[in-house]
């Protein structure tokens, strides 16, 4: 996730003149070691024009806390937060936790006394904004907050700041968890498995398919039990980020949590895992872990834990956990047909009354979604608002699909122990990815290594290709990339799946596997492209080609690709700009794109278009020179002529 799209359980708005340096960073680090994420803007000098940056954090925060000090009221940068914050109370809900430090609440509420004053001064320079900041600090005063006052001692203050915000932000959790159809099962389950009363260390594991929440009741778990551990960790996308920046990183995050030692301190001042850990209690949590090697190089074996300790593995693989030797293994399943049916609902009518018509067609959804949430939400999201017969359309397509499953398995032959590649093609949005993604966590048990390899072409024109190679080296080989021991030696005799998405160039399959003879008997190698052309040169030994017809929309398109090939009469640029033109597209955009077309004669049509694409590799550039084309274009009666097409021509389209 970029930074700038990074949600905070907490925002600090603070005069940083007057506690940046003590206070606020006190108030900060306890947050912190209690595992709540706050935003702490951390900037030496401020102008008087507030950072945009800032505004948004506060918009992606459940909670603001606001340090009002004695300097608070003389910065316009500290009255913007302020009145912010405020309109994310009134507009989001969000919770507001007003801190009156060595200030009376009532000066704040008021403008008056040595706050007052401070106030006054900015006041005469900033006329037209002095009322919405007076507005604001009277509202928050009036909310119940904490008075250093009160509590003399400011490691207590801290301490039951941090214990508020932590019981606020529980209490989120629970609303959120309420909202959760059908996992209170789940987590009562799992949570009778931790038996977290008992001494004993054992490890639980987590599995499910995609999209089933088994990351969402995880999540839900630790919120719920995590304090009653002296340290704790939830380490979400292990697979993900061990990919991209490597499992050595990762480690020193989880030291870190558990040492309390700084992360970014030199390796060499980082205590060992056993020296601090070995007499503490810990909850740990792995999401999404893809291999049960990565568990091995994060944390070692259980005996480096104290009593009572706790790790947590979620996976889709119920192999990573068997690997891993789990102690416990829970099973995340699909909801029962009431609970599909209320969550469905929820997503695709609200809280109206569906009726009789889409009752019948929400259960055949359900069917088909076999209990999963996240294909309920999608598709209750997706079918929301639509009518009775777009539904039933989009069932046909549905069932479409099934039916390209079953058909692709049966060309995998998972029971042969012959080695051999096969390829799947279609045009763009026919749904090869979303296949072979179903088919892949469908088969994968059934192989001793396998890897999924989206948007091949893409990273082969970043020039990711070599990174690419030696990630897929590592995942299949179980060795550092580094080591001299080639994939063949280490692969002879393991039974490899491998799935390679969006495939552009025959060369970027030849450059990542160099063949596949070293892979053990049955292994299979899949190829996903556009262009059928790639799996001719792959020299696949089986193929699977989509035809419109298979997704009942054959008949339209067909009527309307033949207009498009009669227009180009031929010409093989014109071909290619309107066939990316008009893919993924509606029957109602190509009817109104050609009628449009249609109207401006062949050769002109032709000559712009060169005009506008003329040294243009980027095919969406040439869609939008295109569509500017038809946009400006006017006044030109239809083109009279008549034509032939070959078959060669209509490929090329």
């Amino acid at each position: 996730m970029a930074a700038s799209e990074e949600k905070y359980d907490v925002f600090l708005s603070f005069r940083g003149e007057d506690t940046r340096l003590g206070f606020t960073s006190h108030l900060y680090s306890a947050l912190t070691k209690r595992n709540i994420r706050a935003f702490l803007d951390d900037r030496l000098i401020r102008g008087e024009h507030i950072n945009p940056s800032l505004l948004s954090a506060i918009e992606r925060s459940k909670i603001a806390v606001i340090v009002f000090s004695p300097g608070y009221a003389s910065s316009t940068w500290c009255l913007e937060e302020l009145v912010q914050i405020v309109r994310c109370k009134k507009e989001q809900g969000q919770i507001v936790i007003p801190v009156f430090y060595h200030v009376e609440p009532r000066d704040v509420r008021r403008q008056s006394g040595s706050f007052g004053a401070e106030f006054a001064n900015l006041e005469e320079r900033f006329m037209e904004k002095s009322d919405i900041w007076r507005t604001a600090l009277t509202e928050v005063a009036n909310l119940s907050g904490w008075d250093s006052a009160l509590i003399r001692h400011e490691a207590v203050l801290v301490q039951q700041i941090v214990s508020d915000v932590y019981e606020k932000l529980n209490y989120l959790s629970l609303v959120k968890e309420k909202e959760l159809v059908g996992v209170k099962k789940h987590i009562e389950k799992i949570e009778s498995l931790l038996c977290i009363g008992s001494k004993d260390v054992f490890t639980v594991g987590i599995w499910g398919i995609v999209g089933v929440g088994k990351s969402t009741i995880a999540s839900v778990i630790y919120r719920r039990v995590y304090e009653q551990f002296e340290r704790y960790c939830f380490i979400d996308n292990v697979g993900e980020r061990a990919e991209r920046s490597g499992l050595i990183s990762l480690r020193q995050e989880i030291l870190s949590a558990i040492t309390l030692v700084d992360r970014n301190s030199p390796v060499h001042e980082l205590p060992s895992m056993k020296d601090k850990s070995g007499r503490k209690k810990v909850f740990m949590v792995f999401d999404n872990v893809t291999q049960s090697g990565q568990i091995e190089i994060l944390i070692g074996g259980l005996d480096l834990f104290g009593p009572g300790s706790r790790i947590v593995i979620i996976t889709r693989h119920e192999k990573v956990l068997t690997e891993c030797r789990a102690d416990k293994i829970y099973r995340v399943e699909g909801l029962l047909h009431a609970e599909a049916l209320m969550l469905f609902n929820s997503y695709a009518f609200g809280d109206h009354n569906p009726g009789e018509r889409y009752s019948e067609l929400s259960t055949r959804v359900i069917v088909y979604a076999k209990g999963v949430p996240f294909v309920l939400k999608i598709l209750g999201s997706f079918l929301s608002g639509k009518r009775p017969q777009d539904w039933e359309i989009k069932e046909k397509e549905l069932v479409a699909v099934k039916k390209d499953i079953d058909k692709i398995e049966s060309l995998i032959c998972i029971g042969s122990k012959d080695v051999f590649m096969m390829g799947i093609c279609g045009i763009v949005g026919v749904g090869k990815s979303t296949t072979a993604g179903v088919i892949y966590h469908r088969l994968y048990k059934q192989f001793d290594r396998y890897r999924f390899i989206d948007n091949v072409g893409e990273r082969a024109e970043r020039s990711e290709l070599i990174l690419l190679r030696q990630q897929i080296r590592s995942a299949i080989t179980f060795v550092d990339t580094s080591s001299p021991v080639s994939m063949k030696e280490k692969c002879r005799s393991k039974k490899v799946f491998m799935v390679f998405d969006n495939v552009t160039e025959s060369g970027q399959i030849e450059f990542l596997i160099k063949g596949f003879s070293g892979f053990g008997p049955g292994s299979r190698i899949v190829i996903i492209t556009r262009d059928e052309r790639v799996l001719t040169e792959c020299r696949v030994d089986k193929t699977y080609k989509y035809a419109f017809g298979d997704h009942n929309f054959g008949k339209r398109y067909s009527e309307l690709s033949t207009r498009v090939i009669g227009y180009a009469k031929g010409a093989p640029f014109v071909l290619q700009i309107l066939g990316s033109f008009l893919s993924g597209k509606r029957p109602e955009d190509w009817e109104s794109a050609l009628n449009m077309i249609e109207r401006i004669p062949n050769i002109t049509f032709q000559e712009i278009l060169k005009i506008c694409c003329d040294g243009v590799a980027n095919l969406k550039r040439q869609n939008v020179a295109a569509e500017q084309v038809l946009i400006r274009w006017q006044g030109f009666s239809p083109a009279a002529a008549t034509w032939e097409f070959t078959d060669e021509m209509r490929h090329l389209f």
